[in-house]
């Protein structure tokens, strides 16, 4: 006789975008604690916390809209890049 099979848990192929957004996420963090040799501390500290709130609202979201994860490192992106810009170009940081 057959055994039968075993219960299958959920696929986790729909959560691949959780896992891309996240690595996303941790790469953004690398730019923002890099920012600290170009910018004054208190951007930094801004950046930093920023990451915190995109990495907190990342693990709500991990399970329950995996395909929003990944918008998440983008949104930081979109914020650090013209800030570091602006910054450099306008304001003499570096």
């Amino acid at each position: 006789m057959d055994a039968p099979n075993p219960p299958r848990g959920p696929v986790a192929r729909p959560y691949r975008w959780s896992f891309v957004g996240m690595g996303g996420l941790a790469m953004l963090l690398f730019l923002d604690l890099a920012t600290a040799d170009v910018a004054p501390w208190f951007v930094t500290l801004l950046f930093v916390v920023m990451w915190l709130v995109l990495f907190a609202i990342a693990c709500a979201w991990f399970m329950r809209r995996p395909a929003r994860v990944p918008l998440l490192p983008l949104v930081g992106f979109v914020v650090w890049l013209p800030t570091i810009v602006l910054g450099v170009h306008d304001l003499g940081w570096g």
